[in-house]
């Protein structure tokens, strides 16, 4: 018994000190290895829309502008990098709940796709795209969506957007 409450206490102190760092950079850690810097082709999120208090907790989508297409087949996702774990998530080498996955790759959507209330591109001539995650995120957790291109094996470190669920 001993044992596992130190183990849960060791997990609790991990996610908090990965929390907690001068980098502002909302948690997500730098680890070893190249990071995956930021998004191409001036990339926005408009879906949730950045900042949003009360996205649905179904939320599984992720839609964004850029200011020109991406590659066909491209291996783009976001690593979902929740304020709470739940079975759904796993913990990266940062002691972070996140949502795991190979890339599912962004797929083209018209603008009339994207759900509302959502922000909308700053530039002009947007091609608009989405991405998806295996599980819902679940009611009131805030989310860091952090920019990945799994196809380089890169270390995901950028977060592109943040809301939280009601």
């Amino acid at each position: 018994m001993k044992r596992s409450t130190r183990a849960l206490a060791g997990f609790a102190a991990a996610i908090l000190l990965a929390a907690c760092n001068n980098n502002n950079n909302g948690g997500v850690s730098p680890t070893p290895g190249p990071g995956c810097g930021n998004p191409p082709y001036n990339m926005e999120v408009l879906y949730p829309k950045p900042n949003a208090p009360k996205v649905p907790p179904t939320a599984q989508v992720f839609y964004v502008a850029v200011s020109q297409a991406l590659p066909s087949g491209n291996q783009y996702d976001f690593w979902v990098v929740p304020s709470t774990g739940s079975p759904q998530y796993s913990v990266n080498q940062n002691g972070q709940p996140v949502i795991n996955q190979p890339g599912s790759g962004f797929f083209s959507v018209n603008a009339s796709q994207i759900p509302f209330p959502h922000a909308n591109p700053t530039f002009s001539n947007p091609q608009y795209y989405a991405t998806g995650v295996p599980y819902p995120i679940g009611p009131l957790t805030t989310v860091n969506l952090v920019w990945n291109d799994y196809g380089t094996g890169c270390n995901p470190n950028v977060i592109v957007s943040s809301f939280s669920t009601k």
